[in-house]
């Protein structure tokens, strides 16, 4: 597995802040704030840095007894989208509610004990949409 996540890292630190392609014409890995109904969610691509941090705190999670809840409208977490499978990640990997779910093949649930949810929260203000942020922290319960 750590040949597969340096493999990941190498290829996200090649894409760029502003595109989701890196500059081979790849897809990257990008980061979606799952929060708007009926128009486009926020997206970005993330930083080496950044990376290293999500690549890390996305090993080694204990499996989750039940999948995330879903909630129809507003805030849903996060969505990882990685087409190319970089890193022998899933495909699709939503962060939500303290559960990681990745879907491959199959869905795999993990707990969120690295707190990648609220990590990405923090992206969300860095990268512009601190609005929208403080909206959704507003609306968690308290730990």
């Amino acid at each position: 597995i750590p040949g597969k996540i340096w493999t990941l890292l190498a290829i996200m630190a090649l894409s760029s802040a502003s595109s989701p392609e890196n500059s081979n014409g790849e897809t990257a890995v990008i980061v979606e704030l799952d929060v708007f109904s009926g128009r486009p969610n926020p997206t970005w691509s993330v930083s080496a840095e950044r990376s290293m941090e999500l690549l890390h705190a996305l090993q080694d999670l204990p499996p989750a007894d039940q999948p995330s809840r879903k909630n129809g409208l507003g805030y849903r977490g996060f969505v990882l989208c990685n087409p190319d499978r970089v890193g022998g990640l899933a495909p699709h990997i939503r962060i939500y509610g303290g559960i990681v779910t990745m879907t491959d093949d199959r869905v795999q649930s993990y707990r969120d004990v690295h707190d990648i949810e609220h990590r990405l929260l923090l992206q969300a203000s860095q990268n512009g949409y601190k609005t929208i942020v403080e909206g959704v922290l507003a609306g968690m319960p308290d730990p």
